[in-house]
């Protein structure tokens, strides 16, 4: 294997240490395959945790990132599998993810796939497929974990000035919507909110697609694929 040589202002540069280790997530969706680098700041992190919301904000910092549509969800509705083709592509967008992971030294990894795998009766052999290659075990999680990540992800642009919140996240296969209660006497960044309800839509760009447009968008397509979405998040409205 080539070994790769770095300047000094690069070793800094990628914080490859104990007290700056890198850490690294990637999001398998319907649509798309991305990773995010960032490096963490442990002795900020340390010395902030307990202030209030603001003061977390420089603990961490993105170095790196890649993105690539691979419509892992392509045709499910109709066949209710993983395509060969989806799950090449897929693997090649995760072996790109790999490389980066190695060359940044990352020490912890998040690896989560949503809506594509959890719908996908044969969905373990991609996750089996990526093991084997890359070394990265994706973790097909529930609608509830996906929407709780979301919540983590949203949480530093959300105002305390506001008594509710209401967060929506649209994917390739699903739509995650999260209603808060926001406390006026805690910090968002501690824990001062309440998930007042949520839910998950079958409905992303991808499903949406495959389901309602097959012949060309027009004004009958859309009405009845806003009237099926209405009636689904009626009863959460």
């Amino acid at each position: 294997m080539e070994e790769r040589t770095h300047s000094k202002k690069d070793l800094v540069s990628y914080n490859m240490n104990a007290c700056s280790p890198n850490i690294a997530s990637i999001d398998l969706g319907t649509n798309s395959c991305r990773i995010l680098v960032a490096v963490v700041d442990i002795p900020s992190l340390h010395k902030n945790y307990f202030k209030r919301r603001g003061a977390l904000d420089h603990t961490t910092k993105i170095i790196d990132s890649f993105a690539r549509v691979v419509g892992l969800g392509e045709g499910i509705r109709q066949t209710g599998l993983l395509s060969k083709g989806a799950i090449d592509r897929t693997l090649d967008a995760l072996e790109i993810c790999h490389s980066k992971i190695k060359f940044y030294n990352v020490s912890r990894l998040k690896a989560v796939a949503t809506e594509a795998c959890r719908q996908a009766r044969n969905a373990e052999v991609l996750i089996e497929k990526a093991r084997a290659l890359t070394g990265i075990s994706l973790e097909i999680v529930t609608p509830q974990e996906e929407a709780q990540l979301v919540l983590k992800g949203c949480m530093g642009v959300m105002s305390e000035n506001d008594p509710y919140g209401v967060l929506i996240d649209i994917g390739g296969g699903s739509t995650e919507i999260i209603w808060l209660r926001i406390s006026k006497n805690k910090s968002i960044s501690r824990g001062g909110f309440t998930v007042v309800d949520s839910m998950s839509l079958p409905y992303g760009v991808v499903t949406l697609r495959d389901t309602y447009v097959h012949d060309g968008c027009n004004a009958q397509t859309y009405n009845l694929a806003q009237q099926s979405i209405s009636q689904s998040v009626s009863f959460f409205l």
